[in-house]
Parts: structure tokens; sequence; C-alpha cells
């Protein structure tokens, strides 16, 4: 058996949502190679505005 080391409880997290529009933003990037050695990229950018 291999140890890991404990990690954070998710109600630990600190979440947060702006107040207004374009207040806050967030972005998230993913990189892919795919099997026939094409790279694949994504960018995510959303702001945390009220839904």
């Amino acid at each position: 058996m291999i140890a890991e080391p404990k990690k954070k409880p998710k109600s630990s997290y600190i979440r947060f949502e702006a107040k207004m529009p374009n207040e806050t933003w967030q972005s998230d990037f993913t990189h892919y190679r795919l099997a026939d050695g094409t790279d694949w990229s994504a960018v995510v950018i959303s702001d945390g505005g009220p839904s």
C-alpha cells in the first residue's frame, strides 16, 4: 500500500462571485497531443459575474 498525503476537504475551498459583470475573470487552458500527433488546445474564459 502506498501512503497518500491527506487532502483538504472540498468544504475548505473559498468560493466567490463578483457583484458586477466584468469585475472578475477566470481562465483555464488545456493542452492535449492526439494519437496522430496533432496538438490540440482549449482555452475557456469566463467572467465571475451573477448569472
